[in-house]
């Protein structure tokens, strides 16, 4: 809310570097192994990414679509007695990640859809 401009630029830049990381093992294996895992073998990291690449996990068109989340988002909302009517709606603003997709173009991967 203080920035309101940034955000359609930290939207796009996350869209970018899920779509990267989707679709290059080699990078997911250098970041992993520099930043969350350097005890784990290139081979442990590559069955991971492919794991992760197969099903959907890195949210190449931003990872926030109503079919998907929801209903899992109102059911945990539901569980705070203070958001117990809190809608999808309510919990999620897709705005921006619909005018990244939008500028960026939709990935083909279907297991994100927006």
């Amino acid at each position: 809310q203080r920035h309101p401009k940034a955000c359609p630029h930290v939207v796009r830049g996350v869209l970018r570097a899920s779509r990267y990381l989707h679709g290059d093992a080699n990078l997911f294996i250098q970041l992993a192994q520099k930043w969350v895992a350097p005890a784990l073998s290139e081979q442990e990291l590559l069955a991971i990414w492919r794991r992760l690449a197969q099903g959907g996990a890195f949210a190449v068109n931003g990872g926030v679509s109503r079919a998907h989340w929801g209903r899992r988002l109102e059911e945990l909302a539901a569980l705070r007695t203070h958001a117990a009517n809190s809608t999808y709606e309510g919990l999620v603003s897709c705005d921006h990640v619909a005018a990244a997709v939008a500028k960026l173009g939709r990935h083909p991967g279907t297991s994100d859809p927006l």
